[in-house]
């Protein structure tokens, strides 16, 4: 067998003797705890830093000169929720044996596109210790300053990541689930979920670092429709002959008060959004 790069036979099996269809949360949050955390989205957002992923293609013209690319995001501590979301967690999962890490919330404005082809491995970064240094000594948990600033990866990809993980193959954690909420949204946006998978240590980004060797269950063809880009995937300013070998697995109508459940691993991008939309992610890892 031949393992993903970064990732050790141990997290690897575990990895995929977890995978598992995407789904969708109903009932995720009541009227009241959507008000709590879009409440609590708007108090926060002095965090807000820059915008978040970017797509490294040129534009073939489907985005208007001057739009902006991806999304305005701030981290949050667990701890900081972790009353109300463990529980509910708890109940996705069927299990309290988790790690959940530090998560975002996320703004896209109208006049935004966020199309990169991602996964989510890797997201416990050493600056979480910076962004949150403030907030976890505020909570009484200086001890996870310390271990972000001594387990966190320098960054979630390219040769920075690499250069840490062959050092430090011990700290790659082994990402389980990604848990999308969303908190307001006017307009239509989805999530899609591919059936592709990619398990290496370092987080995929588009582009940036695609690798078709690491991607598995890729088709041999165009697996996606015209009619399916045209309907979730029209903003995507790289057309649809780049995503030659994925095929869709899910499309998650964003519904307020519902969640969407997928694995980390998991290929995924942000479909269509027409308003704008605003959500948390929360990501949980094996706890070994």
């Amino acid at each position: 067998m031949k393992l993903p790069p970064h990732r050790s036979a141990k997290h690897y099996k575990l990895m995929k003797d977890n995978e598992s269809n995407s789904s969708v949360l109903d009932n995720f949050l009541n009227t009241e705890e959507i008000q709590y955390f879009y409440k609590w989205w708007q108090d926060h957002r002095h965090r807000e830093k820059a915008k978040g992923d970017y797509s490294q293609l040129e534009n073939e013209g489907q985005v208007p000169n001057g739009t902006s690319l991806g999304n305005l995001r701030y981290s949050y501590a667990y701890e900081e929720l972790k009353e109300i979301l463990q529980p509910k967690i708890q109940k996705a999962l069927g299990t309290d044996n988790f790690r959940a890490l530090p998560g975002k919330f996320y703004y896209v404005p109208k006049d935004y596109v966020w199309d990169t082809v991602h996964t989510d491995v890797s997201l416990y970064e050493s600056k979480r210790a910076e962004d949150l240094k403030e907030v976890w000594e505020g909570l009484g948990c200086p001890e996870e300053v310390e271990r972000a600033s001594r387990e966190g990866c320098p960054s979630a990809n390219g040769k920075e990541f690499r250069d840490w993980a062959t050092k430090n193959p011990q700290y790659v954690i082994p990402s389980w689930k990604t848990i999308i909420v969303p908190l307001w949204c006017p307009g239509e946006a989805t999530t899609v979920t591919f059936d592709q998978y990619d398990y290496s240590g370092e987080k995929l980004t588009g582009w940036y670092n695609w690798n078709g060797k690491n991607i598995e269950y890729m088709t041999d063809r165009m697996s996606i429709t015209q009619e399916q880009f045209d309907n979730c995937l029209r903003h995507i300013r790289y057309g649809r002959k780049k995503l030659h070998g994925l095929s869709i697995e899910n499309v998650f109508d964003w519904k307020v008060g519902s969640a969407f459940m997928f694995d980390s691993a998991q290929l995924h991008t942000s479909g269509y959004c027409s308003e704008g939309k605003v959500g948390f992610t929360i990501w949980v890892a094996h706890n070994e």
